[in-house]
């Protein structure tokens, strides 16, 4: 984020996420980018038990109005150092820091502790926790105490933090973040991909469990595909009320519902309104086109070819976007690049997508933004 020039400065463990595979991610890093640096405002971005000194030093202490003053400094990646180490410290013992205090305590508490020694020992005897901050590795503490040096030209940049002792056992242990393949990236994906000459035979392995590899909105889309009522459920546990008798009415037309027990052969021989309701072969062209999109450009023609059968509606939209070549301009000019220095690689009519997105004027104020 800092090498974006990017200060977060309202760290706090509200702000940082796991996903399911337990990478850290990062919220709500915009407010103070929002308002220029924090000076549009007349208070300190972030929480208060989390602002580094100089934070709560800049928006206490202001000029008054008639006393010209000099723009504040945006703030450095210092300020999310010492956020960071009062997190650590409260993981460390177990317990939030500054709970007893008001908020203008808190502030005063945390100016005061420029007068300090030992920060770390006097945040442990005002919380009760001294006994716990003894038994700790004196790595730990050396990383605390790193974190919470009041003055910031003493304190260490993020980077300057990461070369420290604690770190070098768990650095290796995680993969550097990279961003992910878009849909029609440039980088080769899946260019050896094969499949079975008789799609009907993809997903026949007995000892797969197809289902569980899907998304959560495949795995939705199929369940209502199954006969799965969202709203029935949510009425049956009483989180919603049931509709008004005028909103339940039936439906004047009673689609008929292929048997989900026949050959898959059998039912892409079906109407395809039949087809687009049979939940085992929606699996199977979900599945199928999962794999095809992936494998985008080089299974092109492999697309064309299962899409003049058919094109399961929940993957309509990317289906049709690789057929008609719609993407970013940034991948134009890679495309464009390539293909200039003599690359072996397919030139395709790219949309300008995202360009005419940009181009359009989301900032001034016009009168239907209210309504909007």
């Amino acid at each position: 984020m800092n090498k974006h020039g990017i200060v977060h400065r309202a760290l706090s463990p509200h702000n940082i996420l796991l996903d399911r595979k337990g990478h850290v991610k990062l919220a709500k890093f915009g407010l103070y980018h929002m308002t220029a640096y924090g000076d549009d405002v007349d208070f300190p971005i972030g929480y208060p038990s989390y602002l580094a000194p100089e934070v709560i030093a800049q928006g206490i202490f202001k000029t008054s109005d008639h006393v010209p003053s000099e723009k504040l400094l945006p703030s450095g990646p210092k300020s999310d150092v010492w956020s960071l180490g009062i997190i650590l410290f409260e993981l460390c013992v177990g317990r939030k820091l500054f709970q007893s205090l008001d908020i203008s305590e808190r502030l005063k508490f945390l100016l005061t502790l420029d007068c300090v020694d030992d920060t770390i020992i006097v945040l442990a005897e005002e919380h009760g926790c001294l006994d716990i901050i003894k038994e700790l590795p004196e790595n730990v503490i050396d990383l605390l105490k790193k974190c919470l040096t009041f003055h910031p030209s003493k304190r260490p940049t993020p980077d300057e933090l990461m070369q420290d002792k604690v770190f070098s056992e768990v650095s290796p242990l995680h993969i550097p973040f990279t961003k992910p393949a878009s849909l029609f990236s440039s980088s080769l994906r899946c260019a050896d991909l094969t499949l079975p000459e008789d799609i009907s035979q993809l997903c026949k392995d007995i000892n797969s469990d197809y289902l569980a590899e899907r998304s959560i909105e495949e795995v939705y889309y199929l369940w209502c595909l199954a006969g799965g009522d969202l709203e029935k459920e949510l009425v049956n546990k009483e989180i919603i009320r049931s509709k008004p008798p005028i909103c339940t009415l039936p439906n004047q037309s009673n689609l008929p519902h292929s048997n989900s027990n026949n050959e898959l052969s059998a039912a892409a021989t079906l109407p395809l309104i039949i087809r687009e309701r049979d939940t085992e072969y929606q699996l199977n062209r979900i599945i199928l086109f999962d794999r095809l999109l992936k494998a985008y450009p080089y299974k092109k023609n492999q697309i064309w070819k299962e899409a003049r059968v058919d094109i399961p509606p929940l993957l309509r939209g990317l289906t049709w976007a690789a057929l008609l070549g719609v993407e970013t301009i940034k991948d134009v000019e890679i495309f464009s690049k390539q293909y200039t220095l003599g690359l072996n690689m397919p030139v395709y009519n790219w949309g300008a997508i995202q360009a005419k997105y940009d181009a359009i004027d989301k900032d001034t104020p016009i009168p239907t933004d209210r309504q909007v």
